[in-house]
């Protein structure tokens, strides 16, 4: 299995591994529409499984359901997402 991770530009639950490699992801350049064109790349020699490790701020953004067909596209096996909660909340921009 491969996890490919979409770099967060405040990863507030990762621990300091995972932060350094957003922050040198986001130097680098890598946004959630690159990542999935590597997941795309990589789907075409390989059926590995492929597991993306996202925030959902980075999905809400572009919205969910434009998200899931996109990704969907470039055949990703599944996704982790981190969901932001507070008092077991999920916090929104409403």
């Amino acid at each position: 299995m491969l996890e490919l991770g979409v770099p967060f530009s405040d990863p507030l639950a990762d621990g300091l591994v995972n932060q350094l490699a957003a922050q040198r992801g986001l130097e680098s350049g890598a946004t959630p529409p690159r990542v999935l064109k590597t997941v795309a790349a990589i789907r075409r020699d390989s059926q590995i499984p492929i597991v993306l490790y996202i925030y959902f701020n980075l999905i809400h953004r572009v919205g969910l359901e434009r998200f899931i067909k996109t990704a969907a596209k470039a055949a990703w096996t599944a996704c982790w997402c981190w969901i932001c909660r507070r008092r077991n909340r999920i916090i929104t921009n409403r």
